[in-house]
């Protein structure tokens, strides 16, 4: 337990391997140690059998505590998987029973009653049982359960929107950890994520890859797709499309590979789609679309909502828009009702463009005046940069109304702003699939128009499509494109 009291999964995962043959099974402390210990590091069926040798042999120790102790851990195995009444039964079971001398268990159980709140919103119960946890954490002296804990408190302040406070918290609570031992990696996660909202991608990406090493250290297998699938982002944001499509494919492969909280699963599959979707890869987003097999009318399912977002914007790609603004707006409604105020900005300015690309311009610009009332103030950017070219024409029109004009001209200037650390390659592979086809048809001297029209998507999109070409094979005209092209026997 002091082991596990500072971190040291990894060491006490070797010991396991060392141990007389059965040894640990007689041992039900050791068991329940244990337990927790191999589910973080992703073996969910180990975990449940070190359990059930714990639960047989509690008569052995004649202690109500030691019950209380496996319903903590029995909650918190229930809440990765999904199980939420489960986990909300064995999480007030643990806390009734607990004291605070068991505070490491009391502060497992805390966070998993925490995680439910969560997903059945609104938020105060769910940070009134993070608090507790980070107390509890404390009284024990468990820095990675209460930076684990501290961690959960961040993503609060996140999901309702307060990125400045969430970032206050998280470089707190980073700054305290460490003058103990290493924090989570957790914390490290959810800073990079914030950093990457403010645009700070350089940062984002140190604190990310911080993140995953100290995962990597603890035996954290939850966090490593999560990581990889932030990570994609980040190399997208900056334009490095090879190391953005080895981040994504790892993130996806990890998945298969470990007994991964839902919650992830989730994030990594809706990035894998939308990912799909920004190369025009519709075969792919739609093959694992139908993987998920979404309800409709909407049944949200904690954290489906991220899915559901990504199916939107695949109906929109396929041109159904009035499909996609209903799952737009029963996706709100939901958001708003259980407080996940950060996800709610994305699915409202989605639905502002489009309403602003089908001419509803009032109605658009409306929706998007309350949106930039809320990030204006809390520094949002990446949620207005990661919708690209279509973004740019509603925040023109929102500055000329005089609607957050400074806000709106930030926004655009770095939307603009070429970024420096570009590494695309002159091979092949860095092209899309309809990059290659817009490539064929440049070369036929049509005009953006007409290509649109060929292709069935927007002038913009025809645009956004051509600067990247441009960019990966660094010339800077069609001339140019169509020269480097047929060199590289692309035509």
């Amino acid at each position: 337990e002091r082991l596990w009291r500072y971190g040291e999964q990894g060491i006490i995962l070797g010991w396991l391997k060392k141990f007389p043959k059965n040894y640990e099974k007689s041992n039900p402390r050791l068991c329940a140690i244990l337990a927790l210990i191999v589910f973080l590091a992703g073996r969910y069926d180990k975990a449940q059998e070190y359990i059930y040798l714990a639960e047989q042999n509690i008569s052995n120790l004649n202690d109500v505590q030691f019950k209380g102790v496996i319903a903590a851990i029995r909650s918190y195995l229930a809440d990765y998987r999904g199980r939420i009444e489960e986990a909300l039964k064995y999480g007030n079971i643990a806390l009734s029973i607990l004291t605070d001398k068991y505070a490491i268990w009391r502060s497992l159980a805390a966070m998993a009653l925490g995680d439910v709140y969560t997903q059945k919103g609104p938020l105060i119960p769910a940070t009134k049982s993070y608090t507790e946890a980070i107390r509890c954490g404390a009284v024990a002296g468990n820095n990675y359960c209460l930076t684990l804990a501290q961690h959960r408190f961040v993503v609060m302040y996140h999901r309702r929107g307060y990125l400045k406070k969430a970032i206050q918290r998280a470089e707190q609570f980073i700054s305290e950890a460490n003058r103990i031992s290493n924090p989570s990696g957790a914390l490290y996660l959810i800073k990079g994520e914030l950093l990457y909202e403010f645009n700070r991608l350089n940062e984002a990406q140190n604190s990310i890859c911080k993140a995953l090493y100290l995962c990597e250290e603890q035996h954290h297998a939850a966090a490593f797709p999560y990581c990889h699938a932030q990570l994609a982002r980040i190399y997208l944001a900056k334009q490095d499309q090879l190391k953005a499509e080895n981040e994504s494919r790892e993130s996806m492969k990890l998945l298969g590979q470990l007994d991964i909280p839902h919650w992830v699963d989730s994030f990594v599959i809706a990035w894998q789609i939308k990912y799909s979707l920004l190369k025009e890869n519709l075969f792919q987003a739609e093959t694992i679309l139908s993987e998920r097999n979404l309800p409709l009318p909407c049944k949200f399912n904690y954290p489906n909502e991220t899915e559901y977002l990504v199916y939107a914007r695949y109906l929109a790609h396929q041109n159904k828009i009035d499909q996609a603004i209903d799952i737009l707006q029963q996706l709100d409604e939901w958001l708003v009702s259980i407080d996940w105020i950060n996800l709610a900005l994305e699915v409202k300015l989605l639905w502002s463009n489009l309403l602003f690309s089908q001419g509803f311009r009032n109605e658009a610009l409306n929706k998007l005046k309350s949106i930039l009332k809320v990030a204006s103030t809390e520094g949002y950017y990446r949620l207005f940069l990661d919708e690209y070219e279509p973004m740019q024409a509603l925040l023109l029109e929102a500055k000329r109304q005089n609607f957050y004009p400074e806000y709106c001209s930030i926004l655009l200037f770095e939307s603009e702003k070429k970024v420096q650390t570009i590494t695309y390659n002159d091979s092949v592979e860095s092209l899309t699939q309809r990059e290659l086809q817009l490539l064929q048809l440049l070369r036929k001297r049509l005009t953006i128009a007409e290509i649109a029209r060929e292709i069935y998507v927007s002038v913009n999109t025809v645009k956004t499509h051509t600067k990247n070409i441009y960019l990966k094979l660094n010339v800077h005209s069609r001339k140019e494109a169509i020269q480097k092209a047929a060199e590289m026997h692309i035509i």
